[in-house]
C-alpha cells in the first residue's frame, strides 16, 4: 500500500508541478516580491511580514487556489479522478495524498519566498522570522484550498472554484477596511500568535472564518469525496 501512495504522490506532482509550471509559478511570485530601497534596521518580523505580503501573497493565494481548482475539480472533469478511483486505493487516502501532496509544494515555495524576501529586506536570513512569516501566510491560504476543493467538487466549475476562493479574500479584505483595522489579514494572524495585543471585534471574525469555516468545509468535502462523489 505504501508504494501505491508513493505512486500516487508522484503521479499528482508530476501532473501539476512540472518544472516548466513550477519555474513560471516561482517567476511570477519573485517578480511581485517588495525590494525596499534601504535595508531594515533593526531586523523585525513585522517588516518581514510587510515586505513579504501585498500583491505577492495575493498572487500566492490565487496559484493556491489554482492549484487545488486543477487538482481536484479539473480532474474529475478530465477525468482523471476516475482512473485515479480505479486504484485499490481507498478514497479518503487518494483525498489525503492529493491535498496534503499539493499544500506541501505551495509550502515549500512560500517559504522560499519569504527567506528570499528577508535577504532583500535585512541582508541576511532570520531563520525564526522566516518560519513565523511563512506559517501565517501557509495558514491562512489553508482556508482557500479547502474552498477550491469544496466548489470544485460539488459544483464542478473550475472557473467557479478560483473566483468563490479569491472572492473570500477580498471580502476579508474589504471586512478590515470597513472595520477601520490598520492590519492586514495577515497582521491580524501575526499579531494573535505573539499575544499582541489586537481588537478582539477585528480579529475574531477572522479568526473563526479561517479555524471553524475551513474545518466544516475540510470534513465536508471529505465526506462527500468519500462517499457522495459519483463520476460518469
Amino acid at each position: 500500500m505504501k508504494g501505491q501512495i508513493v505512486e500516487t504522490i508522484v503521479f499528482e506532482l508530476e501532473r501539476k508541478w512540472s518544472a516548466k509550471y513550477l519555474g513560471f509559478v516561482l517567476l511570477s511570485l519573485i517578480l511581485f516580491t517588495n525590494i525596499p530601497t534601504v535595508l531594515m534596521e533593526p531586523p523585525s518580523i513585522i517588516s518581514l511580514l510587510r515586505f513579504s505580503s501585498g500583491l505577492r501573497v495575493t498572487l500566492l493565494y490565487l496559484w493556491v487556489a489554482i492549484t487545488f481548482t486543477n487538482s481536484f475539480c479539473k480532474d474529475v472533469e478530465q477525468g482523471v479522478m476516475k482512473d485515479e478511483f480505479s486504484n485499490p486505493l481507498k478514497k479518503s487516502v487518494i483525498f489525503a495524498t492529493k491535498f496534503l501532496a499539493n499544500f506541501l509544494v505551495i509550502t515549500i515555495i512560500d517559504l522560499l519566498l519569504v527567506m528570499f524576501s528577508s535577504w532583500l529586506v535585512f541582508g541576511s536570513v532570520f531563520l525564526y522570522f522566516v518560519f513565523l512569516v511563512t506559517f501565517v501566510q501557509v495558514a491562512i491560504s489553508f482556508l482557500y484550498a479547502i474552498v477550491s476543493v469544496f466548489i470544485g467538487i460539488t459544483l464542478r466549475n473550475t472557473i467557479a472554484s478560483v473566483m468563490v476562493s479569491l472572492s473570500t479574500y477580498f471580502l476579508e479584505s474589504y471586512y478590515l477596511l470597513i472595520s477601520g483595522s490598520p492590519f492586514s489579514i495577515e497582521e491580524v494572524f501575526l499579531y494573535l500568535i505573539l499575544g499582541n495585543s489586537v481588537k478582539m471585534a477585528t480579529a475574531l471574525p477572522i479568526v473563526m472564518v479561517h479555524i471553524g469555516l475551513p474545518l466544516f468545509l475540510l470534513i465536508f468535502s471529505f465526506v462527500f469525496f468519500t462517499r457522495l462523489l459519483e463520476l460518469d
